[in-house]
């Protein structure tokens, strides 16, 4: 199912269209000095190191595919 970072709920898993990397949506923050952040981790089983679970951000209108189990 395609869809947008701005939908996503926390917890869910979903792929990057533009890259085709996996990753999980942690939170949004809406209080910062440049609007609404959109939380995620790379969600990836194989990186055991603490740095490779750092947190970044992507833009609100990136596509993603949304993960289903």
């Amino acid at each position: 199912m395609k869809r947008y970072v701005r939908q996503l709920q926390p917890g869910q898993r979903f792929t990057l269209l533009r890259t085709g990397v996996k990753y999980r949506f942690v939170r949004r923050e809406h209080h910062t000095p440049s609007g609404t952040r959109h939380v995620v981790v790379l969600d990836d089983p194989y990186i055991t190191s603490t740095n490779g679970h750092a947190e970044s951000t992507l833009h609100h209108a990136c596509h993603v595919f949304l993960e289903t189990t």
